[in-house]
């Protein structure tokens, strides 16, 4: 999980650079996730819920990261490089959010339920 969350902060920061340097009208605020974040785009803090509980779903991976991001206007973009971050972007981000649900509130849920029974 250290190591998800290591790699997705070294490639959000290149895209980062290169969509700046690169294409400075695109959208690209990629500073996630935080709760502060969400709350001030469009999604709220439900959508975090919605991605984790999909069990790491790519599409609604993208449809999270499409809040910080213009994946749209990426994809019509014919930089393969932006194209190939912002897939990694997406798969790492998925991977994550399963280790975290099975690392985390699986076992949480589990100890939880002994606890009450």
């Amino acid at each position: 999980m250290i190591f998800y969350s290591i790699r997705i902060a070294i490639i959000k920061r290149k895209f980062q650079r290169l969509i700046s340097n690169k294409y400075p009208k695109i959208r690209c605020n990629i500073n996630y996730p935080s709760w502060n974040n969400c709350r001030e785009t469009e999604l709220g803090s439900v959508s975090v819920l919605n991605v984790l509980f999909s069990f790491g779903s790519k599409k609604k991976s993208r449809k999270y990261i499409n809040a910080f991001v213009d994946v749209l206007e990426i994809e019509k973009n014919t930089d393969e490089v932006c194209k190939s971050l912002l897939n990694r972007i997406i798969n790492i981000n998925s991977a994550l959010f399963r280790i975290w649900l099975i690392m985390v509130i699986i076992p949480g849920l589990m100890f939880f339920v002994a606890r009450i029974t």
